[in-house]
């Protein structure tokens, strides 16, 4: 197992600061460091070069970094937007116009490069500042905390009152919020990969957007403050949260799912469940009947002012399932089902402990018992035999084969057997 070593740089290092803004890494590797008052840092060989204001930075409070296509540096500081490039600060004619004001977030996006000027996005074409608002929204719902590009190609937009925004083709669009989400602002966001969207809040924690449901993380799950400043999802899938006041977190995605009574199981003891080709689970209890499980789509989120439908869940790894008790027969409501099989030929199944074998085809199910009512045999296994027929593994009398509705001992069917095993 790897170890990892948190290493801590300090002034001996060329730290002047110790509040940092915005951390950067270039195409060629190197790490830029945006600090309240120290400057832009730059990390080369063990040590941080500061560059401030007396080396012709606008100012030494730098709140955001970004790298264009052509490899320019865009540096987002309290008193304007900044660029280096090719080891100096760029003041030419081919920029922007200077605007003494607070730049706290700057995303290059392909050929597009978008800004927050004192809290309101502004997209950059032709030297020009250009304001984006989404729909016919007020000013005040609008304005942005957070500018993100995701691995599906969108960019997002998050702001006041918990507004989300997405771009796509130069159009902003305005993405509706889930009823149950309650109004913060959004500090960032993080679009995973497997399409969940991580927003962090500023006093409500960590919220999920799956499928249009929200799921919130706040310190009753273990966060150590409900204020989310900084989102990352590394190659492994892992989240790490930076957090105003509690240090950093890693979240770690879960392998498994559990699933019990809470999700629309019939009973929490589960002793046999099968697949058929429709994908639906099919789930035998201990004295709780049978449960079904039905493939989940993921369902689009329409925007609201173009029309256009954004996925928030784009992988089929993302697909889920809604369980609930199989309405097939009020034989089965009670029973325990130690055994399931779904066959070939789309049949079910079903070796129950009291009350012998069941045949759903459909929604016809037929009993098939084994031995008188007071002496039924419990079945404990299933299995589709080759040349046709199911074997049937009993908890006392052993194993049986059944076929057209008999029940017979495998020892009166030695010359049928070559079919289905090779003795020795």
């Amino acid at each position: 197992m790897a170890h990892h070593r948190l290493t801590r740089f300090g002034e001996r290092e060329g730290v002047r600061s110790s509040s940092v803004l915005c951390l950067f890494e270039d195409r060629a590797g190197t790490l830029w460091v945006g600090t309240d008052g120290g400057g832009l840092l730059r990390f080369e060989n063990g040590r941080f070069e500061a560059l401030t204001q007396r080396e012709g930075l606008w100012s030494d409070v730098v709140m955001a970094l970004a790298q264009d296509a052509g490899g320019r540096l865009w540096i987002g500081t309290h008193a304007g937007l900044d660029c280096w490039q090719d080891g100096r600060f760029v003041r030419d004619e081919s920029l922007p116009p200077r605007r003494s004001e607070p730049f706290s977030r700057v995303l290059c996006h392909k050929d597009e490069m978008c800004v927050v000027i004192n809290g309101f996005l502004h997209q950059v074409q032709d030297r020009k500042y250009l304001r984006k608002n989404p729909g016919a929204e007020p000013p005040s719902d609008i304005a942005d905390a957070a500018l993100r590009s995701g691995p599906s190609g969108q960019l997002w937009f998050g702001g006041l009152s918990g507004r989300l925004s997405t771009s796509s083709n130069g159009v902003l669009t305005l993405v509706p919020q889930p009823a149950e989400a309650s109004p913060d602002t959004i500090l960032d966001v993080c679009e995973a990969r497997n399409g969940d969207l991580w927003l962090g809040m500023a006093s409500t924690g960590l919220r999920r957007w799956r499928n249009g449901e929200v799921l919130s993380l706040t310190v009753q799950e273990g966060l150590a403050d409900n204020c989310i400043r900084c989102l990352l999802e590394d190659r492994e899938g892992n989240l790490w949260i930076g957090t105003s006041a509690g240090g950093l977190h890693r979240l770690k995605p879960k392998k498994l799912r559990v699933v019990t009574t809470a999700d629309g199981l019939t009973y929490n003891v589960v002793m046999s469940f099968a697949q058929d080709s429709d994908g639906d689970v099919w789930i035998g209890s201990n004295g709780g009947g049978l449960t079904v499980g039905h493939p989940r789509a993921v369902a689009p989120i329409k925007a609201a002012s173009s029309g256009r439908k954004q996925r928030l869940l784009t992988s089929p790894a993302a697909l889920d399932m809604e369980f609930a008790p199989a309405d097939v027969s009020y034989l089965l409501d009670n029973e325990s089902i130690p055994s399931v099989l779904a066959a070939r030929d789309g049949v079910l199944w079903l070796g129950t402990w009291n009350s012998g074998l069941f045949r759903m085809t459909g929604t016809k199910l037929e009993q098939f018992h084994l031995g008188r009512p007071e002496n039924e045999q419990p079945v404990l296994a299933l299995c589709e035999a080759a040349a046709g027929g199911l074997w049937v593994g009993t908890y006392q009398d052993g194993l049986k084969f059944f076929k057209d509705g008999v029940f017979t001992s495998p020892l009166t069917r030695l010359s049928q057997l070559e079919g289905d095993f090779n003795f020795f």
